[in-house]
């Protein structure tokens, strides 16, 4: 059982092909079952209550896809990931051979029940691809384990491998294994029991062909994991509230609640389909929540608007990251809390910070006041950028978030911060600006000295910046935040963004994010190559100011192009859907990733 505990240990995917192999399996099954007709996926012979399904379209197939595709992605990584693959594979088999298993086909791990998987022996269903019953037992098992090969009952035969009871049935062209006698006898589907509703069943004829299509699959459901995670919920949040009377213990309090909270909507999901596909143009990674019908959570996610998203192209170009999501799933929970939490009657906030948190639940209520419907964003590493709140009331929202930054200026600044507060900072497109100036001396901030604290001081600097101008502009439906320090370039930031003008660099933000389509709740972005060339660039200048000279090699650099990853969002009655876009041209750039990270260029 050795190798089924260090199965459970692997990733998802890699786990579920080699669990499926490295289980041993037994002679004498007699010829697999033909696939039923019409039946589309191995779900039609598994049952409704399993917990959670982990598939992979095919060894022999998906292996061929996957290096053709890292062939022309990422090419030094192709090789290597083939090779790390036949060797995991070849570990498990423990010298079995597969010749009659059918690589070109889907196989599958199921978990019967979360609660119990630490289990011995794991309530596990395992369905292994075959040819032929006979000739895939005869050459996979060992003379010992098919000496020990008996009928069990009619369709299900029994033998023992490393001291573990194992019962096997051919079903529909697979081989399935579980340790458990129960399990195997309602997948027998003696006379004597019940009909059950197979899982194929559960799902609506659109999560069933986005199954069949994967190369990667899992279908899982959420309400028992979080029933497992029960017990840690709960001590967190007593932690929590334990730390109300710490500084900033209530902010803490606020944050913390809405995570768990977030969490806990999972007990309202039937269940979770993730899947993955390589396409011509890319990878595509889809994650739906079925959500039930008569929880409160259907009818708020059914609320949800949907828009043109293209908004986000009149973004600034040139930042890092980009989005567009509608308050009422991120900022109007954590607003609702945070107020909730800090006025709660009898409350008494911890002196050093009962001033700004007084202040902060203030601003919290009138914003939800002004009733904000969307927050659309982009920003560098170093916070240079801009955020658009869309508002029905955008001259109380703005007089708010004024009042806020002029009573934070009066405040008593930490050394090594100087902050600044001008109402009327001067005008932005004729309408009058208001300009906050933040200013950050990490040194005295940090405590650093010395050489080592020069370099850390050079990190932060680099990595986040030192200087910040802030300008508060509204019209009238929307509020512009925009951090930038060039008056002239807040303006025609402000300008495209207004008059929907699509700056010409952001072409290739506008391709990377259409194949979500234009139509999404919200949708979120990552400018990869501006990423990683920032985070090489402040190491480069680190490893110089402790004397080490240039330790990043320039070929590790990426082009100095644009590459988006693009996560797209869908709200619906029934539930929610994830998307992730990561186009070929974003894949590429990862190669000079994998030459750093695996020839130690470092």
């Amino acid at each position: 059982m050795s190798s089924v505990r260090r199965l459970m240990a692997m990733s998802v995917s890699a786990g579920c092909v080699v669990l499926m192999l490295a289980w041993p399996i037994h002679p004498q099954l007699g010829r697999a079952e033909a696939p039923a007709p019409g039946a589309a996926t191995p779900l039609e012979f598994l049952p409704d209550y399993v917990e959670g399904v982990f598939q992979v379209r095919g060894l022999d197939g998906f292996r061929k896809k996957l290096h053709a595709f890292l062939r022309e992605t990422m090419p030094a990584a192709a090789d290597v990931v083939q090779q790390a693959l036949d060797e995991q594979v070849q570990a498990f088999l423990e010298k079995r051979e597969r010749k009659e298993l059918d690589g070109e086909r889907p196989l599958f791990l199921a978990v019967v029940r979360w609660q119990d998987l630490e289990h011995q022996p794991p309530p596990v269903i395992i369905g292994l691809p075959v040819r032929d019953a006979d000739a895939f037992l005869r050459s996979f098992l060992m003379p010992e384990e098919r000496k020990q090969l008996r009928q069990h009952f009619e369709g299900c035969q029994r033998t023992v491998i490393a001291e573990q009871e194992v019962f096997l049935l051919p079903r529909g062209g697979y081989v399935l294994l579980t340790p458990l006698q129960e399990t195997a006898q309602q997948l027998a589907r003696l006379p004597n029991q019940p009909p059950r509703v197979s899982l194929a069943q559960r799902l609506t004829p659109q999560e069933t062909q986005r199954w069949a299509d994967a190369d990667l699959a899992a279908y899982v459901k959420l309400a028992p994991l979080v029933q497992l995670a029960a017990e840690g919920i709960r001590e967190t949040r007593q932690f929590l509230e334990a730390t109300r009377g710490l500084p900033f213990g209530p902010t803490a309090l606020a944050l913390g609640t809405v995570g768990l909270d977030l969490l806990e909507l999972g007990r309202e999901v039937e269940h979770s389909l993730i899947t993955a596909r390589l396409e011509k143009e890319g990878v595509r990674v889809q994650v739906s929540a079925r959500i039930r019908p008569e929880s409160p959570l259907a009818q708020t996610l059914s609320a949800m608007p949907r828009e043109n998203i293209r908004d986000v192209d009149r973004l600034p170009p040139g930042l890092v990251h980009y989005g567009s999501l509608p308050t009422a799933c991120t900022l109007e929970p954590l607003l609702h809390r945070y107020q909730q939490v800090v006025r709660q009657p009898g409350t008494e906030l911890p002196k050093d910070s009962a001033r700004i948190e007084r202040l902060l639940a203030e601003t919290a209520s009138q914003l939800l006041e002004s009733q904000c419907r969307r927050v659309t964003w982009a920003f560098d590493m170093r916070y240079r950028g801009m955020i658009v709140l869309e508002t029905a009331k955008a001259q109380l929202a703005r007089q708010t978030l004024l009042r806020f930054l002029e009573e934070l200026a009066k405040m008593e600044m930490p050394e090594g911060v100087r902050f600044h507060m001008h109402a009327d900072g001067g005008k932005l497109l004729g309408r009058t600006a208001s300009r906050a100036e933040l200013e950050v001396d990490w040194g005295p901030l940090i405590g650093a000295h010395g050489l080592a604290g020069n370099a850390e001081v050079m990190m932060l600097q680099h990595m986040f910046g030192h200087q910040w101008t802030l300008w508060l502009v509204a019209d009238e439906q929307r509020i512009f935040l925009i951090s930038t320090r060039d008056a002239q370039e807040a303006e025609r930031w402000l300008q495209n963004y207004r008059e929907g003008n699509v700056p010409a660099e952001n072409a290739t933000l506008q391709r990377h994010r259409q194949p979500l389509g234009e139509v999404l709740s919200g949708l979120v972005m990552l400018q990869f190559n501006g990423l990683w060339r920032h985070l090489l660039e402040t190491l480069d200048k680190t490893a110089s100011a402790q004397g080490l000279g240039n330790l990043i090699p320039k070929e590790a650099y990426p082009e100095a192009k644009s590459a988006f990853f693009s996560l797209g969002l869908r709200f619906q009655r029934e539930g929610l859907e994830l998307e992730l876009w990561a186009p070929r041209e974003t894949l590429s750039e990862l190669n000079r990733l994998f030459l750093l990270a695996v020839h130690g260029l470092f």
